[in-house]
């Protein structure tokens, strides 16, 4: 009722009790705002202690006959407003009560995981990181009304081209004998279409069973066991084939002829669907919609917004008059485990590499292969392509062996890499490399499922331990069991009838929390009871408390959100001191500057703001970042940077698609702010070479004098 909100709303709790503290309270009510709050809240609360509305302010007559006015709302405040502004403040009041009351909440959760953050965490990020969480959101939306800039034009002509590619992926599909009746022809041969999309139809089921005939000549390829590991293609096991989505089948269009041209169409046929929204963006400008705040803490930037195909980037232009300026963290999420590690166990060899200015992927590379860190980056800079290649290719490997295991994937999968050198890669890195990552993925299941049972864990143990024995196998099928899986998710063997028996006995017996009893004896398992079971509580340094966590999503927020409040921090900044921010993918923010502005010093200014807004969330590692330069979203990323050395390779022969690399080249070679010498590798189709010679030549003229002011330039 209206009474138990006021009386809520005004509970300020004490220095021993559940609520918010006097000093606490101080603290966030020192606004004017909240001041006025304040006072019509104790005037209400004055009025009905002398005794609520008097009968003078009430004449109407009783039902009853006894002349006692019956009761009636007290007329709304404010009314000399309108009818709109009244129902605003009427909203106001409504989340202002709202808030008192989950403020508590807020507070007591702080209080009992405070040993997990900052000691300055409350006051610097707010409980529960609120600051963090609202500056994040409106610099968020800023970003939304803003928007970006496309090239329709361009984004049409990119439709049509992805469109033909499309057909032609759909067309090698009938090559396969066991994929007759896949696709349908009308009489004339042509290919026959969904109406409401246009897309080549595809029948589900008959996809369905070409996807379960390639499954089944995987598990039997022996190169596929060595490099990929078993994949259980049973029905009753994974079922893999019955989930035909494009992006799970990715990692094996590598083993298999028919998933690779079948993920090749989706994959072009998707790009034309976001060409084609492209190509309709209101004024040449797309706002994207922006998830604020996951789960994890992340800001989820949809794919048709920054997609990850590079044939699509640069479509994302820069406004008439401006130029991109894009700010990438180095191995950010590196750097937030360190952090953590050193606030949790006081000391971290991956902190003392950073801090050393060394690569941390480059160091672990160099500790797999067994090589000097100093031959190893040697290979980098080497004259020889072969020793360039070796180094990105061992890198790579590193990178992906570094992310995946803090991240708590055991069996982790490389490109060319087996699956049992992977593995040793694995040990490696958490006993000798990094020896603080094997304290940090200890398995601490046996302690979740008892402070969620409320029991003792040594009962947990005795319990359900399969014949004395309790390894990663017995945590996996409890869990198998309590989500309502029929067959191990690890090797794929249906559960006996006996071990789901013993499993809910065991829970039954040990259990102490009430309110899990009904399910639990009801014996029926779902991911719900999963995620109540084995949840357990995920928290960040900067106060965020994330809860029913799994077991790898629990070691991934931790500093993946830690990195995300960093980056909502540096985009509340930047948008704060003026820069307009028009993209943000994952830890790299990308902002608009006037061409005619200095350059060094606008890249300076972001790039200080960035890596101090990082250092707030991880004070003890030293933040770097990399600075880029460019008219396209697509040439953020191949190289462009203007300011590493005073010659700029500008390679453009890594674009997939020949027509678009004259776009390529002549976004790149644009005023770039200072004397440089620009070497243009430019890969043009013979067929089209006596077309384009001429032309690229009289453009790479003027560009070049138009940023140098040369009067003489020779070309060769």
């Amino acid at each position: 009722g209206a009474d138990g909100v006021v009386e809520a709303s005004c509970d300020r709790g004490g220095e021993g009790g559940e609520g918010v503290g006097a000093h606490e309270w101080n603290v966030w009510s020192e606004s004017s705002e909240q001041r006025e709050w304040e006072e019509i809240e104790r005037e209400e609360v004055e009025r009905e202690a002398d005794g609520g509305w008097t009968q003078a302010e009430n004449t109407s007559t009783s039902p009853r006959g006894d002349g006692v006015a019956p009761p009636c709302p007290p007329p709304l405040p404010f009314s000399d407003v309108s009818h709109g502004e009244e129902a605003t403040l009427v909203r106001g009041l409504c989340c202002l009560f709202l808030y008192r009351a989950l403020h508590r909440h807020a507070v007591r959760l702080s209080r009992m995981h405070r040993h997990h953050f900052h000691t300055d965490a409350p006051r610097a990020f707010g409980y529960l990181t609120e600051t963090v969480q609202v500056k994040g959101y409106l610099a968020a939306r800023e970003l939304e009304v803003h928007g970006i800039p496309v090239d329709c034009e361009l984004a049409k002509k990119t439709e049509e081209y992805f469109e033909r590619k499309a057909v032609d992926a759909a067309q090698k599909l009938t090559e396969f004998s066991y994929a007759v009746g896949l696709l349908r022809f009308d009489v004339h041969g042509e290919l026959v279409r969904d109406e409401a999309t246009n897309k080549p139809f595809l029948d589900k089921d008959k996809l369905q069973d070409c996807l379960f005939y390639a499954v089944k000549e995987m598990s039997a390829d022996p190169l596929f066991l060595d490099y990929h590991g078993p994949l259980h293609a049973d029905p009753q096991g994974l079922e893999l084939h019955k989930d035909p989505h494009p992006v799970k089948w990715m990692r094996y269009a590598s083993f298999h002829p028919f998933v690779d041209a079948w993920v090749t169409f989706e994959k072009h046929w998707h790009a034309k669907k976001l060409a084609a929204s492209f190509a309709t963006a209101e004024g040449g400008v797309l706002h994207p919609s922006i998830s604020k705040c996951m789960r994890n803490g992340r800001l989820s930037y949809p794919e048709q917004v920054v997609p990850r195909d590079c044939e699509l980037r640069h479509l994302f232009c820069a406004s008439p008059g401006h130029r991109l300026l894009s700010v990438d963290y180095n191995y950010i999420e590196l750097c937030t485990l360190a952090a953590i590690c050193e606030h949790e166990y006081q000391y971290s060899i991956l902190a003392r590499v950073i801090r050393a200015n060394i690569d941390p992927h480059s160091f672990t590379a160099s500790q797999l292969v067994g090589m000097p860190l100093e031959s190893f980056c040697a290979l980098k800079t080497s004259g020889n392509s072969g020793d360039r290649e070796k180094y990105a290719q061992h890198r790579a490997i590193a990178k992906k062996v570094n992310f995946a295991t803090a991240s708590g994937q055991t069996r982790i999968v490389v490109p060319d890499v087996k699956v049992e050198q992977a593995k040793a890669f694995r040990l490696k890195l958490i006993t000798s490399i990094y020896p603080e990552l094997k304290i940090i993925l200890r398995d601490d299941t046996i302690m979740s499922l008892a402070t969620n049972l409320h029991c003792n864990p040594e009962a947990v143990k005795v319990n359900l331990s399969y014949h004395g024995r309790w390894n990663r196998d017995t945590v996996s099928e409890i869990a198998d069991v309590v989500c309502g899986n029929r067959c191990s998710s690890r090797h794929g063997y249906p559960l006996s009838k006996k071990w789901k028996k013993q499993v809910w006995d065991g829970l039954a017996l040990i259990n102490r929390n009430g309110a899990l009893s009904e399910a639990i004896s009801s014996r029926a398992g779902s991911p719900t009871l999963h995620s109540v079971l084995f949840g357990k509580f995920a928290c960040t340094l900067t106060g965020r408390v994330r809860a029913r966590t799994t077991y790898t999503s629990a070691l991934n927020t931790v500093f993946s959100g830690l990195a995300a409040d960093g980056a909502k921090l540096a985009m509340w900044n930047l948008t704060h001191i003026g820069y307009r921010v028009v993209g943000f993918i994952h830890d790299e923010i990308v902002v608009e500057v006037p061409e005619e502005a200095d350059l060094q010093h606008e890249a300076a200014l972001v790039q200080q703001v960035m890596e101090e807004s990082m250092a707030s969330v991880a004070p003890t590692i030293p933040i770097r970042s990399t600075v880029r330069f460019c008219e396209t979203l697509y040439l953020l990323h191949p190289m462009c940077s203007f300011f590493d050395a005073s010659v700029v390779v500008v390679d453009v022969t890594s674009v997939r698609t020949p027509c678009f690399r004259s776009q390529m080249a002549m976004r790149v070679l644009t005023p770039c702010g200072r004397r440089t010498l620009l070497i243009a590798a430019v890969l043009i189709p013979k067929s089209a070479f006596r077309m384009w010679a001429p032309y690229f030549r009289s453009c790479l003229k003027k560009c070049v004098r138009s940023a140098l002011r040369w009067s003489d330039i020779g070309f060769g």
